[in-house]
């Protein structure tokens, strides 16, 4: 199980890309490069990552550059930056976003900090110019804004909206298990840069869970509680699915329509 964890994750990593000048470019002028490199409006993938700032301005300097270093290793750039959050653009696609979240959950978890909580999306994005820089507009953004700020309700760190999975190429397979559903389709949870073992015990319990979120999507609240209080008898620690039995539990027989 080990090794097969180590070939997934390298599959992961494969086509890592740095800078062609093999430097590294300040945000603004990386933004201004990809706005000048066609059309404004384009569709890619993106990566918003909410977290805990550091004690210090050391630290948090040492964070942005590891964070930064990320994503222009997996081809992307980075629009917003700063204490406790951070927007990239990947125009290769979500697959891209998803190598740099991994990155960004090992990095946090080097330096001893809380995870991290992060959505990867898939949509249009334009780039303009506003009070002098480059800006980042897209209802995509906004919605990855507000699903970051719950995760922490829903017990899940890492997630990926439905239009991210599905424009995924042959050959790229993130691990995720279905969390929920909204809106804007059904969410996963990204399981790829979690600790082995938590990894491991929410594999062992994805079958259960999933059919709860399915249960919960059809109105099913009864099946959804047992196949969630099946998942809470095995792990205990699995928050979302604590998350979900209480859910359940508040919203009756008639079923609860999953992370809103």
């Amino acid at each position: 199980e080990a090794l097969a964890e180590c070939a997934h994750r390298a599959a992961l990593r494969q086509g890592e890309r740095a800078d062609p000048a093999g430097e590294e470019l300040p945000a603004g002028r990386a933004l201004r490069a990809l706005m000048d490199g066609g059309d404004p409006t384009r569709v890619m993938g993106t990566l918003y990552a909410v977290y805990e700032g550091p004690d210090s301005f050391p630290a948090l300097q040492a964070r942005l550059d590891r964070l930064c270093a990320a994503v222009r290793k997996n081809g992307g750039c980075v629009a917003v930056c700063g204490g406790e959050r951070l927007l990239a653009l990947f125009p290769g696609g979500a697959w891209d976003g998803i190598r740099a979240a991994v990155e960004f959950r090992e990095s946090f978890r080097a330096e001893g900090a809380a995870e991290p909580h992060l959505v990867v999306d898939r949509g249009e994005v334009t780039l303009g110019t506003a009070a002098g820089t480059v800006q980042a507009f897209s209802a995509g953004i906004a919605r990855s804004a507000r699903l970051a700020g719950a995760l922490p309700e829903w017990g899940v760190t890492g997630l990926l909206t439905a239009g991210a999975l599905s424009s995924l190429g042959e050959g790229q397979v993130p691990c995720v298990r279905l969390v929920g559903f909204g809106a804007d389709g059904r969410r996963y949870e990204l399981l790829d840069g979690l600790p082995y073992h938590q990894k491991k015990l929410l594999l062992a319990t994805r079958a259960d869970f999933e059919l709860g979120v399915d249960a919960q999507e059809r109105g099913d609240g009864a099946q959804a509680r047992r196949c969630f209080a099946a998942v809470v008898g095995v792990d205990r620690g699995d928050r979302a699915a604590l998350f979900h039995l209480s859910a359940c539990g508040k919203a009756g027989d008639e079923g609860w329509n999953g992370t809103g």
